[in-house]
């Protein structure tokens, strides 16, 4: 239920005649006034093109299937916001676990030897292991700065973190793969 202290912008109000008309056209005119800012916050968060319109796509979509839980509480642009900024976070994540599973595909040189070749990738299952072991609130601060090469701040935007809060994820991260790599040389 949305209160009677509700702001009535012209996006609010825009909102809540598509959520009550269901048309698209009412949609469309909900969209046109926040594609931009959306579309720039998925940008700034995930830092590239292509995110940042799947960004945009994935705010619509989850605007519309959850459009009858706005209860007012903020504007429809603070709401869309926190949408898009959610997404934003899911993209970044996706994309995370993406380049870290290349690690699996990376290919050695032709010209080396039975016995590297078998090192090398037993080397990479170790780490892979390694790094697979820890946490989730470890492991993704650790691949998005050490494999994703992604600053300390771009990784706290990103997941809505405090920096400090980052670095010491980061860092117990590097600390946790240490024993796992310890642990298995044994």
């Amino acid at each position: 239920m949305i209160p009677e202290t509700f702001a009535h912008t012209s996006l609010d109000q825009k909102f809540l005649k598509a959520r009550k008309t269901k048309k698209p056209e009412h949609w469309d005119a909900v969209f046109e006034e926040i594609n931009g800012p959306v579309y720039r916050l998925g940008l700034k968060i995930t830092g590239r093109i292509e995110h940042a319109e799947d960004v945009l796509q994935e705010t619509k979509v989850r605007a519309i299937e959850h459009a009858n839980s706005f209860d007012g509480q903020s504007t429809v642009r603070v709401w869309m916001f926190k949408i898009a900024r959610n997404a934003a976070i899911d993209i970044a994540k996706k994309e995370t676990r993406r380049r870290y599973e290349e690690l699996d595909e990376n290919k050695p040189d032709e010209g080396e030897s039975p016995l590297e070749l078998a090192l090398q990738k037993e080397r990479y299952a170790r780490v892979h292991a390694a790094i697979e072991s820890l946490p989730d609130i470890y492991r993704i601060p650790f691949v998005m700065h050490h494999l994703e090469g992604m600053s300390q701040q771009e990784i706290a935007n990103t997941l809505n973190r405090k920096l400090d809060t980052v670095k010491g994820q980061i860092h117990r991260g590097t600390l946790g793969l240490r024993k796992q790599l310890d642990k298995k040389a044994l």
